[in-house]
C-alpha cells in the first residue's frame, strides 16, 4: 500500500483497539468519564480537534476516490468477448486496480464508520456515568428523607404518650396545655405527610434514573454488536486480500 493508505490502515487499527479498550468490563463508565473529562485530554483536544476533523475530511475524499476507481474499472465482466495477450494483460491490470480500489473502499469506509461508533460509545459511557451518579444521589436523598420521617414518627408517638400522661395527672385548668400539645401534634403530622410525599417523589426519580441507565446499557450493547459485525467484515476483506495475493 502507498503511504497515505498505510496511514489510513493504522488509523483504522487504532480505532479498533480503542473500541476493544472501551469494551473492557472491568473499567466502569465513571472511570471512563473521569478520563474523558481530565485536564490532559481537554488540553490535547483543544489543540488536536482541528487536525482530527481535517483527517476525517481527507478520509471522506479517499472514500469517494475509492468509489470512483471501482466505477472506472468494471472488472472482467465488462471485458468479455476480447481475446489476445494484450487484452489479457489489460484485463489483469484492470482486475488489480479494481481489487485495490475495493480494499481502499472497505478500509476508508470502516474507518469513517468507526469514528461515528466511537463517538456514540463515548457519549453513551458519559451519559451512563452521569445517570449512575444521579441515581445514587437520589437513593441517598430518599434514604435521608425516610430516616427523618421515621424520627418524626417516633417523636410524634412520644408526644402522644406525654399528652396522655398529662391528661391523666392533670384536670380542669390544664386544658390550654392539652390544646397546645394537640396543635404541636398536628404540625408534626403535617410535616410527616410532607416528608412522605417528598420521599415518594425521590423514589420515583430514582426509578426513572434506573430505567434511563438501563436504556443506555442497551444502546451500548447494540453498538458492541455493530462493532463485532464490522470487525468480522474487516477480517473477511483482509482474508480475501491475502488469498488474491497468493494467487
Amino acid at each position: 500500500m502507498t503511504l497515505q493508505w498505510t496511514l489510513v490502515a493504522y488509523f483504522l487499527y487504532g480505532e479498533i483497539g480503542l473500541v476493544v479498550l472501551l469494551c473492557i468490563p472491568k473499567i466502569s463508565a465513571r472511570r471512563w468519564n473521569r478520563i474523558f473529562n481530565s485536564s490532559l485530554l481537554n488540553w490535547i483536544a483543544g489543540y488536536a480537534t482541528f487536525y482530527f476533523f481535517a483527517f476525517v475530511a481527507v478520509l471522506v475524499l479517499f472514500f469517494a476516490d475509492a468509489i470512483n476507481q471501482i466505477q472506472k474499472h468494471p472488472g472482467r465482466e465488462a471485458m468479455d468477448g476480447k481475446t489476445g495477450p494484450a487484452h489479457l494483460h489489460e484485463q489483469t491490470l484492470d482486475s488489480m486496480i479494481r481489487f485495490r480500489a475495493q480494499r481502499n473502499f472497505y478500509i476508508s469506509g470502516m474507518a469513517l464508520l468507526l469514528v461515528v461508533v466511537l463517538q456514540r460509545m463515548i457519549t453513551s459511557l458519559c451519559r451512563e456515568a452521569r445517570l449512575e451518579a444521579s441515581h445514587e444521589a437520589a437513593i441517598k436523598q430518599a434514604t435521608s428523607a425516610s430516616d427523618q420521617a421515621q424520627k418524626l414518627m417516633e417523636e410524634n408517638e412520644k408526644l402522644r404518650a406525654d399528652k396522655l400522661d398529662k391528661e391523666e395527672g392533670k384536670k380542669g385548668g390544664e386544658t390550654e396545655d392539652v390544646e397546645k400539645d394537640e396543635i404541636d401534634g398536628e404540625k408534626l403530622r403535617n410535616e410527616l405527610e410532607r416528608l412522605k410525599e417528598e420521599n415518594a417523589k425521590l423514589k420515583s426519580d430514582a426509578e426513572a434514573s434506573r430505567k434511563q441507565a438501563k436504556g443506555v446499557s442497551t444502546e451500548y450493547d447494540r453498538l458492541m454488536s455493530e462493532h463485532s459485525i464490522l470487525q468480522k467484515k474487516l477480517q473477511d476483506v483482509e482474508g480475501n486480500e491475502e488469498s488474491k495475493k497468493d494467487q
